[in-house]
């Protein structure tokens, strides 16, 4: 089978973009599947990315599949959403000045093209898990929650300022540092029973600390391992230092620089929707081509 495919990269996250309901089937246990995608994705013998993005014509929107490197499924990805856009726009699939509206495993989401390589996301709701003690419902969670900061502290020392559980669609472990650790431990993190049990379909970690104009971060995905920049990341780590910081004022935006560059989480309120946050960045095409699987 001869497979259409672009390549294209969101601050050095880098996704092959696929336009195809039936290529990879939408069982998740499908051996078939998962090896299509590992040989995709592996940088020696495949193309090489962080992950496939399958992508159809659905109604009025784009319905949008995502595969790890690992194949498994996440609910969403803030750079594969911008690396849909410019890769539908290189295709002449959508104009310049179109919305962009999405269907992802989290929801619906939207973006616009500020320039042919800037996007901006509209990403819904961001939620920080808080645990009220006295609160039944929340003691046995709130248990869990603390084992998880406790190992954290363990495997990160002194540097551990807090940490937090965050939803941008999908989980996030977003701990606040004086100064970041080695990315491989956050990757050790993911693995320790505590983390599992709080986020028992898996989690990205992030670890984050101010300089004076931003805030720098690296992060661990699930079912990748550290990657040039995670955009729903960004977006929780923005979220996370405003509500600690309240001289951090999301309305006027909050520059998140990971190893692959930079972007601008902002949030606002609507009517129809409540908080919203917003993402920024940009992404280019690298390359396409087609490649017999």
């Amino acid at each position: 089978m001869e497979l259409a495919f672009i390549k294209a990269e969101g601050l050095g996250n880098d996704f092959i973009v696929v336009e195809s309901a039936t290529f990879l089937e939408s069982d998740p246990r499908s051996v078939l599947r998962i090896q299509k995608v590992r040989q995709l994705c592996d940088r020696n013998y495949g193309i090489g990315a962080d992950g496939v993005l399958q992508i159809w014509p659905e109604d009025k929107h784009w319905r949008l599949r995502i595969h790890n490197a690992d194949a498994s499924i996440p609910e969403m990805c803030g750079n594969g959403v911008r690396c849909v856009a410019v890769a539908l726009l290189e295709r002449q699939r959508i104009r310049f000045e179109d919305t962009l509206h999405i269907e992802s495993d989290a929801g619906p989401i939207e973006c616009s093209f500020v320039s042919k390589s800037e996007i901006k996301v509209n990403m819904g709701a961001v939620t920080i898990e808080e645990y009220h003690s006295g609160k039944h419902d929340d003691e046995g969670q709130r248990g869990i929650y603390e084992m998880a900061l406790s190992v954290t502290r363990r495997l990160l020392g002194d540097d551990v300022l807090d940490a937090k559980k965050v939803s941008v669609g999908n989980p996030h472990w977003v701990i606040r540092v004086q100064d970041l650790p080695s990315v491989e431990i956050l990757g050790a993190l993911q693995k320790e029973d505590a983390l599992q049990e709080l986020f028992p379909n898996g989690v990205n970690i992030s670890a984050y600390c101010c300089e004076r104009d931003h805030l720098e971060a690296l992060v661990w995905e699930r079912g990748v391992g550290p990657t040039k920049a995670c955009g729903t990341a960004a977006c929780a780590i923005a979220h996370v230092q405003a509500r600690h910081d309240t001289s951090c004022e999301l309305i006027n935006g909050i520059h998140v620089h990971l190893p692959g560059g930079g972007l601008c989480i902002s949030s606002e309120r609507t009517e129809m929707q409540g908080a919203i946050c917003w993402m920024q960045a940009p992404a280019h095409v690298v390359f396409q081509g087609s490649i017999k699987i």
